[in-house]
């Protein structure tokens, strides 16, 4: 529109309060006729056209939105219910589907007779159990695949042993999705087609050409179950070396079925030591070379026994074994075992056990259906272990990959890979250890399970069961030996050159570990040895105790014992072992005194005091008096505690607990609280030496206060003065009891 009126030719302006955006711009915004050219009558009737066909499209798009909404909510509430059926908690809403399934196909089949209704509800329950369990239904629907194919080479009279076996190929139909429009339905309809299409064009030439290769194959049969048995003794063995391949005369088709049952033969070999890939798992290794390990040469002895059993025509004969729904490849039984052990190695079948045992707890061969490494003489199944993990290889695995391990194995959904008790509880340990990083942890153990999936099903049963095996070994269940522990003995007898660290490593530069060279090492280790013996040297040179004061206290002691040294001065009497008289014993049991020379004894050491029988009754006379006699017969009593046999160990340690250590004991001892506590955990676990912290306090007492005021005492001054004598307790008979004669107390 203009902003000048052409009305009485005069020139008029708009004014700013007519514009739009003012309260007036309903009347403004108003489009005024155009009177100059008015639309002809076909535009006026193509205009309707338009906007009635507009008015269509919009009304149109407006249902698809709701219909395809519609269609959204429900798949959304389908998947929901689809993810609540497959959860393994909810066990009872599964059966309960299924049970809905089969009601629902019964009501189907309620017009038929009782076939069509078993049929039907049958059809229906298995529905809807293949629904809540896919994985499950995806292994009986490849059972079933098996199972066909065996019929339909049946039908047509193919042997299971002849060369050309017919194979029903079911093309894998692409992800369907609901249609939402015309073309996605015809597009849909041509894909469904063309699988069809597809499928029956692969029954027609299966057929062609088995009828028309049947002679032909039935030629080379022998020479293909010649090649198969061998893939069959050859299955879980190291790849032998590659043999020249022999004349081929026979012809194109027979060149190619010999291809092909080489490669077969390839396939199993490989299922025992697969080339392990980046995508499989691996742990750290640690030690820098075999031979530093202290168990070098038991591995290599074990390892040439292991090679002799993985021959293939003198080894123990490793086979698939088969059964109505399943195979188990590459095993071995016990008694097999033990027959070749007995053969080979000249044993009887006691030692062959007891070597098969020692060699099955490292880890060489493992039994397939339990963790714990032992070998039984009869038909239990046995398996290789891969050289690739064999403990020569010096493995020291972390806990972080036995905890990626771990939560593979909860991902996968099948009954020979549930955890058993330990390992659910380990994993939980591992679970609150590594809480911070267990995100990262299990998306390796997802990526590891996605790889594994790939794989072939027998190859998968062979690598799940070998590294079952290996973490059985570096992490056995409760009750098994640990062979992988490192014996302190062995490592102290290897001679390893102890070697500096690195400048690089010293100076806390960052990059990776490198590696010195051998002549750095040896010029390295010498230079520290030299360095360590000028230290001693040192040392020698600068001792912390004075030599005049250690030389002072070695000849105190000396000329202490002196006395009592029988090489240095002759005894009273000859001692009746060398000089083959009773002379010691007799006086003994006439004296009536103690000799000054033994009560001065006494007072070397309170172990001197309670060794001589005399003098421990003299003792325990005095404790009496100072009534802490209990001390020394809680002392006695422990140290007879250490002789008892284990199984009076239990009795004897309540019986103690009570008398001296309870809270109503009969006679109680003084022990401060820290031995007290240290004493009642040691009871948790009761042994011959949970007493001894409050026994080594007793005696300290004892040795600190009684002992001292016993040697201050008129009555040890008595003894050494001469007058007392010898009384009940005579010598040498509080040891040896002589019979035939009554013993007298003398006063």
């Amino acid at each position: 529109m203009s902003p000048y009126s052409n009305e009485s030719g005069v020139k008029k302006l708009i004014r700013p309060s007519e514009l739009p955006i003012y309260p007036f711009e309903d009347d403004y915004s108003k489009q005024i006729p155009c009177t100059e050219c008015s639309p002809s009558a076909l535009e006026r009737n193509i205009s309707k056209i338009r906007k009635s066909v507009q008015a269509v499209m919009s009304e149109y798009q407006h249902y698809t939105g709701v219909i395809s909404d519609t269609i959204d909510t429900g798949v959304e509430h389908s998947k929901s219910l689809l993810d609540y059926l497959r959860e393994e908690s909810n066990v009872m809403p599964r059966m309960g589907a299924i049970a809905i399934g089969g009601l629902a196909g019964l009501v189907l089949g309620l017009r038929g007779r009782t076939f069509k209704r078993v049929v039907y509800s049958s059809t229906g329950a298995l529905a809807t159990a293949a629904v809540c369990y896919p994985k499950k239904a995806e292994e009986g629907l490849d059972t079933a695949k098996h199972y066909i194919n065996v019929g339909y080479n049946f039908v047509y009279g193919v042997k299971p042993g002849d060369d050309r076996q017919l194979k029903i190929t079911i093309p894998e139909l692409p992800k369907l999705k609901i249609p939402t429009s015309f073309s996605e339905f015809v597009d849909l309809t041509i894909v469904i087609g063309s699988t069809v299409t597809t499928t029956v064009g692969s029954f027609a030439q299966n057929i062609y050409t088995s009828l028309s290769d049947n002679k032909e194959g039935r030629c080379i049969s022998r020479r293909v179950d010649m090649v198969t048995m061998n893939s069959e003794k050859s299955a879980c063995r190291r790849k032998p070396v590659e043999k020249s391949s022999s004349s081929s005369s026979s012809g194109k088709k027979t060149s190619e079925h010999v291809e092909e049952a080489d490669k077969k033969n390839d396939d199993v070999r490989t299922n025992e030591s697969p080339d392990l890939s980046p995508n499989t798992p691996t742990y750290n290794v640690t030690a820098s070379c075999a031979e530093d390990t202290p168990n070098y040469l038991v591995y290599k002895k074990m390892e040439s026994i292991v090679e002799k059993m993985l021959d293939e025509f003198t080894g123990v004969p490793v086979k698939t074994v088969k059964t109505f729904m399943t195979k188990t490849p590459s095993v071995f039984t016990g008694a097999d075992l033990i027959v070749w052990m007995m053969k080979n190695m000249d044993i009887d079948d006691q030692e062959a056990l007891h070597v098969a045992h020692l060699m099955a707890s490292h880890g060489y061969f493992f039994p397939i259906d339990d963790h714990c490494l032992t070998v039984k003489n009869d038909n239990t199944f046995y398996r290789f272990q891969t050289p690739y993990f064999w403990p020569s290889n010096c493995w020291e695995p972390e806990n972080t990959d036995y905890a990626v391990y771990l939560c593979k194995r909860t991902m996968q959904n099948k009954t020979r890979l549930e955890l058993a008790d330990y390992e659910a509880e380990n994993l939980a340990r591992l679970q609150k250890m590594f809480s911070r990083k267990w995100e990262f942890i299990f998306m390796q153990a997802e990526a590891q399970s996605k790889v594994d999936k790939k794989r072939d099903k027998l190859e998968r049963k062979v690598l799940d069961s070998q590294e079952r095996a290996f973490w059985d070994v570096h992490r056995p269940m409760p009750g098994c030996v640990n062979t992988t522990e490192l014996d302190i003995k062995k490592a102290c007898r290897s001679y390893k050159s102890v070697i500096q660290p690195s400048k690089h490593l010293q100076l806390g530069v960052a990059g990776g570990k490198i590696s010195p060279s051998p002549e750095s090492n040896a010029t390295s280790s010498i230079e520290f040895l030299q360095k360590q013996i000028e230290t001693l040297k040192d040392r020698l040179d600068r001792t912390v105790i004075k030599v005049s004061k250690v030389a002072e206290a070695l000849i105190g002691y000396f000329e202490q014992y002196m006395e009592y040294d029988p090489f240095l001065t002759q005894p009273e009497l000859t001692n009746p072992w060398v000089s083959d008289s009773p002379e010691m014993w007799e006086q003994e049991k006439l004296a009536k005194e103690i000799s000054t020379r033994r009560v001065k004894r006494w007072a070397f050491s309170l172990q001197e005091l309670l060794q001589d029988p005399v003098g421990r009754e003299q003792f325990i006379r005095f404790l009496d008096k100072e009534f802490s006699g209990e001390n020394l017969k809680f002392w006695e009593t422990v140290q007879e505690l250490k002789t008892l046999p284990q199984k009076d160990v239990q009795t004897k340690v309540e019986e103690i607990w009570r008398e001296f250590l309870d809270t109503d004991a009969s006679c109680p001892i003084n022990v401060d609280s820290r031995s007290y506590e240290i004493t009642k955990k040691n009871l948790e676990k009761p042994d011959q030496w949970c007493f001894d912290v409050a026994a080594a306090h007793v005696y300290h007492l004892m040795k600190s206060d009684s002992y001292s005021r016993y040697l201050r005492s008129e009555m040890y001054k008595d003894f050494l003065n001469g007058s007392k004598k010898k009384t009940s307790v005579k010598g040498i008979r509080s040891i040896v009891s002589f019979t035939g004669r009554r013993d007298t107390t003398v006063s």
